[in-house]
């Protein structure tokens, strides 16, 4: 009995044993774990201070590089209110004179005058006579020349003529005015072949207070 007792407890100190040895061991092993933690924090640390270390201070700035390449335009904006008149700019200088002329006809005559030459120019002549039934004749000085002519009376009632092909002297004369005696207004052009043009404007009267015949009117040419 008493040896039974021995062998039981030799038994229960011995598991007391291995429990208190596996307890000593996992101590052991947290603290070896913990111990190496701590190292690699260290080393960590020191492996930073070395490469700022071995980096230096930052140096200076360096120079501005070129341009870049211009963008594209943007769209136009809206267009802006309209300004204030200018200052008048100043005169312009003179034009040349131009090569147009004038010339006055006039012809006064008493009843019984015969035909006479008023006005010639540039090939055109006129010719008037102051008999019952005065009138007022044109005459070319050369041929194939080209007249026309038109006017009113006092009706009034309209007169126009045209000639292109008006041959010189007598044979090719042209009565610009009626011939019955009334007065007359009117317009005739004179064109000689290869030359300038005569253009009359003119009036016929009779009866007039300055005298029983009166033919007056402007010539232009040039």
């Amino acid at each position: 009995m008493s040896h039974k007792r021995g062998r039981l407890a030799g038994l229960m100190l011995a598991v007391a044993l291995l429990i208190v040895g596996a307890l000593v061991g996992t101590s052991g092993a947290g603290a070896a774990s913990g111990g190496t933690s701590a190292d690699d924090g260290v080393q960590a640390a020191k492996s930073a201070e070395a490469q700022a270390a071995a980096r230096g201070r930052r140096g200076p700035r360096g120079k501005r590089g070129p341009r870049g390449r211009t963008g594209p335009a943007g769209p136009a904006g809206p267009a802006g209110p309209q300004g204030p008149a200018g200052p008048q700019g100043p005169a312009g200088p003179s034009g040349s004179g131009g090569t147009a002329k004038a010339d006055a006809i006039i012809y006064r005559a008493p009843v019984g005058t015969g035909t006479t030459a008023v006005y010639e120019k540039g090939g055109l002549t006129l010719l008037a006579n102051c008999n019952v039934n005065g009138f007022v004749t044109a005459r070319s000085a050369t041929d194939h020349a080209a007249i026309a002519a038109f006017g009113s009376n006092p009706t009034p009632t309209l007169y126009s003529g045209f000639l292109g092909d008006m041959q010189a002297g007598p044979p090719g004369q042209f009565i610009i005015t009626p011939q019955d005696g009334s007065s007359f207004v009117g317009t005739l052009v004179y064109t000689p072949a290869g030359g300038n043009p005569v253009t009359v404007n003119y009036t016929i009267q009779f009866g007039a207070a300055q005298e029983d015949c009166l033919f007056s009117g402007t010539a232009n040419y040039s």
